[in-house]
Parts: C-alpha cells; sequence; structure tokens
C-alpha cells in the first residue's frame, strides 16, 4: 500500500509540474518571453508562490524547461520533415527547410533555442544537455547514411558537418530577422529564395 501510496503521490506531482509548465507556456505565447516572472505564473497556474517554488527555483528554470519544450518540438519538426524525402540529401536540405518553418511557425520557440545556443554562460546538463543531444543523433544519423551512400564528399567530417549545419543554420535565419531590410536592399530577394539560396550552397559544397 505504502509503494502504491508514494506512486501515485509522484503522478500527482509530476501532472502538477506538468500544469505549471503549460501554463509558463501560455503566458509566453500570449505575452512574450521578456513577461514571464514567478509572480504571473503563479496567477496563472492559480497556485501560491511559495508552492511554484517547490517545483522550479526560479525564472530562469521555468525558462530552460521551456527551451527543452522547444527542442523537442524543433526534433519532431526534423523528423517529420526529413521523413516526407527518400533521397537522404533531400533529408538533409530537408532539416534546413524545418528550421526555416521553426522560425516562420513556432517564432518563440525558435527565441528560446536560439537565446541557449548563443549564451556562453549557460552550462548544459540534465534533460537541458539530452534534449540538444537527441537532435543531433538525429542529425548525425541521416549524414551517416548520406556517406555510406556516397551521396556526400568522403573528406567531410560527419560531426563537425552536423555542427556547422546546426550553427550556420540558425545564424542565417537569425541574421534575416534582424537584418533583412539589408539583405533585401543588396539582394532583391524575399526570405524564401534568400535562404533557398543558402541552403543550396551548403548542398552543392557537400554533395559528391
Amino acid at each position: 500500500m505504502e509503494i502504491i501510496a508514494n506512486r501515485k503521490k509522484r503522478q500527482q506531482k509530476e501532472l502538477k509540474r506538468l500544469h505549471i509548465l503549460n501554463c509558463a507556456e501560455n503566458l509566453m505565447l500570449q505575452h512574450g518571453l521578456d513577461n514571464i516572472s514567478m509572480n504571473a505564473l503563479a496567477k496563472e497556474a492559480k497556485i501560491a508562490k511559495g508552492t511554484l517554488y517547490l517545483y522550479f527555483k526560479d525564472k530562469e528554470d521555468v525558462i530552460t524547461h521551456l527551451t527543452i519544450i522547444a527542442r523537442e518540438k524543433l526534433l519532431d519538426l526534423f523528423i517529420e520533415e526529413a521523413s516526407k524525402q527518400q533521397d537522404t540529401l533531400d533529408k538533409i536540405e530537408a532539416i534546413f527547410w524545418a528550421d526555416f518553418k521553426f522560425y516562420q511557425e513556432y517564432y518563440l520557440y525558435f527565441t528560446l533555442v536560439s537565446n541557449y545556443e548563443s549564451n556562453q554562460h549557460i552550462v548544459e546538463e540534465g534533460d537541458l544537455f539530452k534534449s540538444s543531444q537527441k537532435i543531433q543523433v538525429f542529425i548525425l544519423s541521416i549524414l551517416e547514411r548520406a556517406r555510406a551512400e556516397k551521396k556526400i564528399k568522403p573528406t567531410i567530417d560527419i560531426a563537425s558537418l552536423s555542427l556547422t549545419m546546426w550553427g550556420t543554420c540558425n545564424g542565417m535565419i537569425q541574421l534575416m530577422d534582424t537584418k533583412f531590410q539589408l539583405i533585401k536592399e543588396h539582394t532583391q530577394l524575399d526570405k524564401v529564395a534568400f535562404f533557398r539560396n543558402f541552403v543550396n550552397i551548403i548542398i552543392d559544397g557537400i554533395k559528391q
């Protein structure tokens, strides 16, 4: 009986934690990341602020868990878009376009992921680290298959390529997000055309 009671208690605690995270997501989507606070979250979740601290130590802890959710959404999108393609080069290209879709359709989640990627003071560990590793493992699995099928140059180190894909893609999207008017003046291209040009350059550079 004691084991059953403890299990039920753990389940109730996990449900409460998920409820708080759902409320944090709602706050983010309705009011933006800057307006998430422990006071606002306690009010949204309809719990005492003291109870909130039993589940998350501070606002940064909440943001960390929202980032894990964002990365899970991104990975799901990678898997979904890559699964639509048969050719491995097309799968690699699909990953780039999935990131672009993530930026267009889930902008706040994209911002969460980008903020963590660019913040050098954050030490990734636990579930946050695992969420990053899952994305890396998925991308590497496609690159390994492409190399085995001789679709990409044999001289390319796929571990380096996976990080290059991640870094350049996010960097290019952030550049478009902040400097697109300047880009448009120089190229006369819209965002989709400019991004397509970027993807073509990468694919042409790696294919055999």
